[in-house]
């Protein structure tokens, strides 16, 4: 069962969890980045199983034909990407909260499409799926914060030259006056 967000202390499970990709919010004070989360991510869908959200190989296939080259258990970067080679995947940043004794918070982006969660990090270069079909720690909820294409693209050459992992989760945050 999910524990109420509320409780949740974001900061510190960022910085614990994804600290390689969000040291910069140790300049945000804890609390307001706490609130802002809380205020601001959505609940977006709740899994049972991964074939909820992997993309199918036809899918993948088209965003390749676009520009888009793959990475696997890349989620900051392929979400971006994704985004910009084809704006009708929108970009989400936020977590996946998880049954998980270690990390119950797990960092993430993806994206989604027709009201639809599509994760890309989930699926090989091939377009199979990289993780078992029986995940231990499922169900997965997933929670987020739209960030605007025209906001991402700013990245581009970040995104394409350097497969940047950086989530913009602080950036976006600074955008907003946080």
């Amino acid at each position: 069962m999910i524990k109420d967000i509320r409780d949740i202390d974001f900061w510190s499970e960022f910085l614990r969890e994804g600290s390689d990709f969000y040291g910069d919010i140790y300049s945000i004070d804890q609390s307001a980045f706490n609130s802002f989360v809380v205020e601001n991510f959505i609940l977006i869908a709740k899994i049972k199983s991964l074939d909820e959200v992997i993309p199918n190989k036809d899918e993948l296939q088209n965003l390749v034909e676009k520009g888009y080259e793959h990475r696997c258990s890349q989620c900051h970067y392929s979400s971006k990407a994704i985004a910009i080679v084809d704006e009708s995947y929108e970009y989400w940043t936020g977590f996946i909260y998880r049954n998980d004794s270690i990390y119950p918070v797990l960092t993430h982006s993806f994206n989604i499409k027709n009201r639809k969660v599509i994760d890309f990090s989930k699926v090989r270069e091939n377009g199979d799926l990289i993780e078992l079909v029986v995940d231990p720690n499922l169900p997965h909820w997933y929670y987020g914060i739209h960030i605007p294409t025209n906001f991402v693209s700013k990245y581009r050459d970040q995104v394409f030259k350097e497969e940047s992992m950086n989530p913009l989760l602080y950036e976006w945050l600074k955008q907003q006056g946080l």
